[in-house]
This record gives C-alpha cells, sequence and structure tokens, in this order.
C-alpha cells in the first residue's frame, strides 16, 4: 500500500487542508475494502474519489 499526503506548505490544496492518495494493488473483489487500512491512517474525509484502473507491462524489452 502506497499513502502519500501534501498540504499548503506544498502550493497544492486551501490552508489546513491537505491531499491524499492511498494506492494498492487490487487482490479482491473489493478494492475499496482494500484500501480501508490506508484511508483510516487519514482520519476525517471531505471528499474521495475511488477509481481502478488496469495496470500495464511491456511486451519487449526495448532492445533491439
Amino acid at each position: 500500500m502506497y499513502v502519500f499526503c501534501c498540504s499548503y506548505a506544498h502550493n497544492v490544496a486551501a490552508n489546513n487542508k491537505w491531499l491524499a492518495f492511498v494506492s494498492t494493488t487490487v487482490e479482491t473483489s473489493a478494492p475499496e475494502a482494500e484500501l480501508a487500512p490506508g484511508l483510516a491512517l487519514l482520519g476525517p474525509i471531505d471528499e474521495k474519489f475511488v477509481e481502478v484502473v488496469d495496470v500495464h507491462e511491456p511486451l519487449a524489452d526495448g532492445h533491439g
């Protein structure tokens, strides 16, 4: 799991607000439940967006 936070000090949010991302590789059919431990670290959340996207890997190593 990856948790990233930044704030007003980084010029990305209003004073006394934070912007946070919680991400993981989905392993079950309940992706939002998989994020619950990371979301719990954040405290009260004003607004939340959940998105599941496919991860792609290259078909070749780029040589040749």
